[in-house]
C-alpha cells in the first residue's frame, strides 16, 4: 500500500536541495544568478506540478496518509489517472475519452488541483484545503517567475515587476533581482521562503 509519507520526504528532500541552493542567489554576479534562477523557477514549479499530480494518483490507489488514515475517492481503487480524468471531462483541457498527458489538467494551479480533488471526492479533502489555506504566496507566484525565464518578454518581464510591487521591495533591474533579495525583516530570500512554503504545504497535504 502507498504511503503519503514516503511522497512526502521525496519531494521535500528535492525542495530542501533547492533551496540550499537558492542560498547562493545573492553570492553570485549578475549573469550567474540568472541562470541558477532560471533553473530553480522552472525546476521548482514542475516539482510542484509533479507532487500535485502524483498525490492525486496516490489518492485513486487508496494510499494512507502519514497519520493513517486511508484515501477513499468516487472511484474503485486502484483506478487509473486517465480513467478517472475520463470520467470528469470538466478538468481535461480538452474532453476525450481517452486522455493523454497533454490532455491533463495544469497541475501547478491551485484551482485546477482542487476542482480535480473535489470532483473526485478525496475524502480528506478538508486536509488538503486546509494545506492549501496555509500562508503561502509560491504556488501562485512561483508560475508567473518560471514564465519570464521560459520566454523572456515584455509581457513576462511586467508581470514580474506587479508581482514585485507586492513584497513592498526595492525596484530592481532584473526579475533575477527580485528573486534574491531579503525579504524585509526576514533572514532569507524571496525564492528561498517560495521553497521553505511548498515543502510546509506539500507536509500538511500529506500528514
Amino acid at each position: 500500500m502507498k504511503r503519503l509519507s514516503r511522497l512526502d520526504r521525496r519531494i521535500c528532500r528535492r525542495l530542501a536541495i533547492f533551496r540550499k541552493t537558492a542560498a547562493d542567489l545573492p553570492l553570485l554576479d549578475t549573469r550567474g544568478a540568472d541562470i541558477l534562477a532560471s533553473f530553480l523557477s522552472i525546476e521548482a514549479t514542475n516539482l510542484w506540478a509533479e507532487f500535485t499530480r502524483t498525490y492525486v494518483m496516490f489518492g485513486l490507489s487508496g494510499s494512507v496518509t502519514a497519520g493513517g488514515h486511508r484515501i477513499r475517492t468516487r472511484f474503485p481503487s486502484g483506478t487509473p489517472l486517465d480513467v478517472a480524468l475520463a470520467q470528469m471531462p470538466q478538468v481535461l483541457k480538452r474532453p476525450t475519452p481517452t486522455p493523454t498527458r497533454r490532455d491533463e489538467p495544469p497541475w501547478h494551479s491551485r484551482g485546477e488541483f482542487l476542482r480535480t480533488i473535489t470532483l473526485a471526492n478525496f475524502t480528506n479533502i478538508a486536509q488538503i484545503t486546509a494545506a492549501l489555506s496555509l500562508p503561502s504566496t509560491a504556488i501562485d507566484h512561483l508560475p508567473t517567475v518560471r514564465n519570464f525565464y521560459a520566454h523572456r518578454n515584455e509581457d513576462t518581464v511586467f508581470k514580474v515587476r506587479r508581482l514585485a510591487l507586492r513584497y513592498a521591495l526595492p525596484r530592481f533591474n532584473h526579475p533575477t533581482d527580485f528573486l534574491r533579495t531579503r525579504i524585509p525583516g526576514r533572514p532569507a530570500t524571496v525564492f528561498e521562503e517560495w521553497l521553505a512554503e511548498l515543502e510546509a504545504v506539500i507536509s500538511a497535504m500529506c500528514a
